[in-house]
């Protein structure tokens, strides 16, 4: 089966915007197409993926979005998602290192 469950507790939460199951590996093929595609640079996205040149471009060089490939453009846009910011969360900046 294609498909399994995301986990546990997140299938027994009751919040229909969350889907009941995911696509296998989905989110880290997504990441391997549209960072290929947002590079143009397979030996910088294989080595991000674990993957050797050969079998990334085996795999994600062809693939396609609503039948049209993937293009820098549509990458740029995936990688530039956020979630809304909740007005009572703070964002948690880097200290300076107190080392001389």
């Amino acid at each position: 089966e294609p498909t399994r469950f995301i986990s546990p507790w997140l299938t027994k939460t009751d919040n229909p915007k969350l889907p009941q199951k995911w696509i296998d590996n989905g989110m880290r093929h997504s990441f391997a197409s549209y960072y290929l595609a947002y590079t143009q640079d397979a030996a910088r996205t294989a080595l991000a993926c674990g993957h050797s040149v050969s079998m990334l471009l085996g795999t994600y060089k062809t693939v396609a979005l609503n039948g049209a490939s993937i293009t820098q453009e549509v990458a740029k846009r995936y990688f530039e998602i956020r979630p809304a910011t909740a007005e009572n969360i703070v964002p948690i900046r880097h200290a300076k290192s107190k080392r001389a």
